[in-house]
């Protein structure tokens, strides 16, 4: 495998991932603010004209994203593997290493969890479960940052809202269970998060477009949840 990062030094810089990954969860809320929560699928051509465009670079970015933490794996498992390598040098800086984990933990996940997101919106339920899939196994793992966490909330509360009728496609008895998981992840999130950072993430919640549903469809969950970890609440982690 080539260095992704030589041939495009912008990969090396972790403000790049922020703006790249903003700018698809900024698009997705878009398309998440324009669509009522309660109809499935009444976009119009303009719009998942759009949407298409937005997704296929969101797919692309993804694909970046997993290009460096492979060229990253690729890196380590060759020194590893190497008889001399208490000779050599690590070959991951302390900068790479920094920007693994943030790849590995915030970036990579939310990216496909913004792929992800957008299947819902396009009425794809294969791909939507393809893309999180992944995803959730890493939640249960407790390999995810708070804001990936955050997504998947939002993700979940998509699924709920979007698709109420034609849920059968993701499960039995999908917006009741789809629901409880956006709570339980926009919990999670909450509790790794910490003081200013955890009251950004309450006033987003409160105005996420994705999030809508949960706020119209269980109102006294949400409400106690943003109250459980507003201002005043101790800082928790588990």
């Amino acid at each position: 495998m080539r260095d992704p990062i030589a041939e495009a030094p912008h990969l090396h810089d972790a403000n790049y991932y922020r703006l790249a990954y903003q700018l698809s969860a900024q698009r997705l809320n878009t398309v998440a603010g324009v669509l009522p929560h309660d109809d499935r699928l009444t976009t119009s051509d303009e719009v998942v004209e759009l949407l298409r465009e937005w997704l296929a670079e969101a797919i692309a970015f993804s694909a970046e994203v997993t290009g460096v933490l492979r060229w990253h794996a690729q890196l380590e498992g060759e020194w590893r593997k190497s008889r001399l390598r208490r000779l050599r040098k690590y070959p991951l800086t302390a900068k790479d290493q920094r920007l693994r984990q943030f790849l590995s933990t915030t970036v990579a996940p939310c990216a496909e969890l913004v792929v992800a997101g957008s299947y819902v919106f396009t009425g794809e339920p294969g791909l939507v479960w393809e893309w999180s899939a992944p995803v959730r196994e890493r939640a249960r793992r407790g390999q995810l940052s708070y804001r990936a966490h955050y997504d998947l909330a939002c993700l979940d509360s998509s699924i709920a809202g979007v698709l109420t009728g034609a849920l059968d496609d993701y499960d039995d008895d999908p917006q009741p269970s789809y629901l409880a998981s956006s709570l339980a992840s926009l919990r999670r999130s909450f509790e790794l998060s910490t003081g200013r950072r955890r009251q950004e993430l309450i006033g987003w919640a409160k105005d996420d477009p994705s999030l809508r549903p949960v706020r119209d469809l269980v109102p006294d969950e949400f409400a106690g949840l943003v109250e459980e970890f507003g201002y005043g609440a101790r800082d928790r982690r588990r």
